[in-house]
C-alpha cells in the first residue's frame, strides 16, 4: 500500500500537468465555490407570504376561517402567512395595489372566504409573488373543500362528527414523500456542487 502511494506521488511530482489538475485546480475551484455559494442556502429560505385580511364582522363571525388564518400566521419556523389586518376591503385593496401584500383574504356575508390577488406579473418565470399567490389559493381552496366535506358528513351521518379521530382522518392530508437524512448533518443546497468537484 505504501509503495503504491509513493509511486503515485512520484508520478505527480514528475509531471507538472498532473499536479495542476489533481491538486491545484480542485483547490482553486473549491475556493471559488465557497465564494459563489456562500449565500445559496439563505436565498432559498422560505419567507411568510404577506397577506391582507379584511377583519370585519363577517370574518370574526366565521371562527373556522379566522382560526385557520391565525394558525398559519403564528410566528415560527413553519409560519406560512404574514397577516396584516384591515378594517375595510378598500384599505386592503389599496395595500394590494401598492404591492405591500400578495393577496387579500375576506369572508362574505354567507361565510364563504374569498381571495383577491393582483393580476400584475413580471413575466419572468416563477417569481416570489406567483408562489405566494399559489399558496394563498391553496389555503382558500383547501378550507372551502374541507368545509364542504364536513357539511356533507354532517348531512349524511351527523353522529360521525362526534368522533374526533374520524374527523381528523377525513381532513388530514398525508405527505406523499418523507424527507430522510442519510448523514448526521442536515444537507445544504451547495453540497451537490462539492460532490461534483
Amino acid at each position: 500500500m505504501w509503495n503504491a502511494f509513493r509511486g503515485a506521488l512520484a508520478v505527480l511530482t514528475r509531471k507538472t500537468e498532473l499536479a495542476v489538475w489533481a491538486l491545484i485546480f480542485p483547490i482553486i475551484l473549491s475556493t471559488l465555490f465557497m465564494f459563489m455559494f456562500a449565500n445559496l442556502d439563505e436565498s432559498t429560505a422560505f419567507e411568510a407570504v404577506p397577506t391582507a385580511v379584511v377583519a370585519d364582522d363577517a370574518y370574526r363571525a366565521d371562527e373556522g376561517f379566522s382560526t385557520l388564518v391565525d394558525e398559519l400566521s403564528q410566528p415560527g419556523d413553519d409560519q406560512l402567512l404574514g397577516v396584516r389586518e384591515f378594517a375595510t376591503a378598500e384599505e386592503a385593496r389599496g395595500a394590494l395595489e401598492a404591492g405591500d401584500v400578495v393577496g387579500v383574504l375576506s369572508v362574505d356575508g354567507e361565510g364563504m372566504p374569498h381571495l383577491a390577488v393582483s393580476p400584475v406579473s413580471d413575466g419572468m418565470g416563477v417569481s416570489t409573488m406567483q408562489v405566494g399567490r399559489t399558496i394563498l389559493n391553496t389555503v382558500a381552496d383547501t378550507y372551502v373543500r374541507n368545509a364542504d366535506l364536513l357539511q356533507g358528513i354532517a348531512h349524511d351521518n351527523p353522529m360521525a362528527l362526534a368522533d374526533p379521530d374520524l374527523v381528523e382522518r377525513a381532513l388530514s392530508q398525508d405527505d406523499a414523500t418523507v424527507q430522510v437524512s442519510l448523514t448526521h448533518n442536515e444537507p445544504t443546497q451547495s453540497v451537490r456542487f462539492y460532490y461534483a468537484l
